[in-house]
């Protein structure tokens, strides 16, 4: 089953789409089996697709991930102090170093 394949997410797969919408208005007997190769190659098409929006969002959100990360740190250090954060994340401070 295809997604909605006017999204425009899926404009690269656009041409490939409107040759298959064509080859399935023909009558059965002419599409056949002359559909085939034309949705196989609308499905690597949206799966390339799929691949890349995946991609794009798992760096979006390790990205969103650090941040948020770095948010916690600084508000866990002005809440506690920097010296017990550092104790708190197993850092040694400099007091104990010496």
């Amino acid at each position: 089953m295809h997604p909605n394949l006017e999204d425009p997410m899926y404009i690269d797969c656009s041409e490939l789409i409107f040759q298959l919408q064509e080859c399935r208005s023909q009558p059965f007997s002419m599409r056949m089996f002359s559909c085939n190769n034309i949705s196989d190659e609308v499905n690597r098409c949206l799966h390339k697709a799929r691949m890349q929006r995946r991609q794009m969002n798992n760096i979006e959100g390790r990205k969103r991930m650090n941040d948020v990360s770095k948010l916690r740190d600084e508000y866990l250090k002005d809440l506690y102090g920097k010296e017990l954060f550092d104790r708190m994340r197993g850092q040694p401070s400099k007091k104990e170093e010496a």
